[in-house]
């Protein structure tokens, strides 16, 4: 039986995907089992976690980024002392036969300190890999100083000497070290298995690590109140997520911009006071909650995902498609594994996109899009009581059963 499982995260607030699917998961856990538990670095206000019996033990600290001490920051993302002490405590009053370990992440403020302690305690540990940190020094396999995928082989001298960081050629050096770190505190591992979320991620990841277990989980999506958009009669076409190069949010405004169509710019990020100041044109409304994010979507004639990395398993391409929004999509990431090849352009090419983006300026190719894809979108796939479900499956696998 499984009586307790504890959640992993590197925050106990809602600031991203991750974030996201960890803490939802073990709300919806808190129902089904005797004991659920978050175990997070990073947080200061518990009550709805509280409210929902899930239990909280939080560090109280800083994620490696915000932390003033920036000595003790780069102490922490190497090796957290303090979350494997109190990661010890608390496992040392859990049973290893009925308890699982299920980690969302651990890089921004955990640290991979915790996984030995599990295996020396006898626990079995879950990972999903919701980045490609398991692998790539900076988690991304992108070089962000040139803007392109990288094809080094991980720790390889090359990626060691290559300049690839979003930030200085230092700390791509002390990313390094953290790898090597990783590498020795989870990949010896044999008490761990991993969580794909997307076939892409899987088919990348499994080239560098060699899995005791491994399953394929979709993440879910949040879809309340689900009805079908009237598309062809939408001007707006949409980018959601963060303001940042590599997610090709300039490519987007730019072929916009030259064809002079309606367009939303939803999320925050670095480049947001140069895009606002060059795109007029276009609105940039910041980060939006659900609720008003929804009414932007429901308003859309397409939605644009113009990545230039690969990406794990976007959730924006899904929760888009819910309400029948065709989607163009770069296909280089792994937002690919959820549309028809017919929607995909080649990344980071102006012309390319451009043709798919006239291409649906044409209503009846729009409306044929919006029906096939509100018919064919199979909700129960993202929901949270079938994600659930299939947690519980594998969690009973990696508990009770030798090999897969």
């Amino acid at each position: 039986m499984i009586r307790t499982v504890i959640t992993v995260s590197d925050y106990g607030q809602v600031n991203g995907g991750s974030a996201k699917v960890a803490i939802e998961s073990a709300v919806a856990l808190a129902n089904i089992v005797k004991e659920s538990i978050l175990f997070c670095a990073v947080g200061d206000n518990f009550e709805d976690l509280l409210s929902k019996n899930v239990k909280v033990i939080c560090l109280n600290q800083y994620d490696i980024l915000n932390n003033p001490n920036r000595f003790k920051a780069i102490l922490q993302g190497l090796w957290n002392e303090k979350a494997r002490c109190e990661f010890k405590k608390l496992l040392q009053t859990k049973n290893p036969n009925e308890t699982i370990i299920h980690v969302h992440s651990w890089s921004n403020a955990i640290s991979s300190s915790i996984f030995k302690t599990a295996e020396n305690l006898g626990f079995k540990v879950v990972i999903t890999i919701h980045d490609y940190f398991l692998a790539c020094p900076n988690g991304g396999f992108y070089n962000y100083k040139k803007n392109h995928i990288c094809k080094l082989t991980p720790l390889s001298l090359k990626c060691i000497l290559c300049n690839c960081d979003s930030r200085k050629y230092l700390h791509k050096i002390w990313r390094v070290f953290r790898q090597f770190i990783l590498n020795n505190s989870i990949k010896k591992r044999k008490n761990i298995s991993y969580i794909f979320i997307s076939d892409f991620s899987e088919n990348i990841l499994t080239k560098y690590i060699n899995p005791n277990k491994r399953y394929r989980v979709n993440n879910p999506i949040e879809i309340k109140n689900r009805l079908k958009t009237d598309a062809p009669n939408n001007e707006i076409y949409l980018y959601i997520g963060r303001l940042t190069k590599e997610k090709g949010v300039c490519l987007f405004c730019e072929v916009i911009s030259s064809l002079k169509v309606k367009a939303v710019v939803i999320g925050d990020g670095y480049l947001l006071p140069e895009l606002k100041e060059k795109y007029k044109d276009i609105e940039f409304t910041g980060w939006l909650d659900y609720i008003n994010m929804r009414k932007y979507i429901l308003n859309a004639r397409c939605l644009v995902f113009p990545s230039l990395w690969y990406e794990c398993s976007p959730l924006t391409i899904s929760e888009v498609q819910a309400f029948g929004i065709p989607c163009i999509v770069s296909d280089c990431c792994a937002g690919k594994d959820f549309i028809s090849k017919e929607l995909l352009f080649n990344t980071n090419n102006f012309e390319s996109l451009k043709e798919k983006i006239l291409a649906f300026k044409n209503n009846e190719t729009v409306e044929y899009w919006n029906n096939k894809i509100y018919n064919e979108f199979n909700e129960n796939k993202f929901s949270t009581q079938n994600y659930i479900k299939n947690l519980l499956n594998v969690y009973r696998d990696v508990l009770f059963n030798d090999t897969k």
